[in-house]
């Protein structure tokens, strides 16, 4: 008796094991970050990239953010000075409730010139959910 049960138990484990064997489990497809991460410039034009984070108010922001930072980016290499600067504001009233804000300010001063450039595409991190902007001066 004690034989047969350690019999039905093989069985049954050999038979999960064969079953479980056939089954292919395909890994998923890793997502390729756009060629033009690594190489902003286009057809001998200067090109930026902006990033950002995930934003506390929504993809607007997080979008207004990563063309700002692309924009930085350009200017930089143009040689036009650019001055960050973050404003932190916190206020409480009697009762001991507070609110706080933080802006920020992006500040490219150059030599009478402006800096125009255009949005050629955006592309989202689904690992990160890092906003990627590229632009190109015009």
């Amino acid at each position: 008796m004690k034989q047969t049960s350690k019999l039905i138990v093989f069985i049954i484990l050999l038979a999960f094991v064969c079953a479980c064997g056939n089954q292919t489990v395909t890994a998923p497809v890793p997502q390729l970050k756009p060629e033009w991460l690594w190489k902003p410039s286009d057809n001998g034009k200067i090109g930026g990239v902006g990033i950002a984070k995930e934003h506390i108010h929504g993809i607007d922001a997080q979008r207004k953010l990563a063309v700002s930072r692309a924009i930085d980016s350009i200017a930089a290499q143009l040689g036009v000075q650019v001055q960050n600067v973050t404003v932190l504001e916190s206020h409480a009233d009697s009762s001991g409730a507070g609110t706080t804000t933080i802006d920020s300010y992006s500040i490219h001063t150059v030599q009478g010139s402006t800096v125009k450039a255009s949005v050629r595409e955006f592309w989202n991190d689904p690992q990160t959910n890092e906003l990627y902007v590229w632009m190109v001066l015009e």
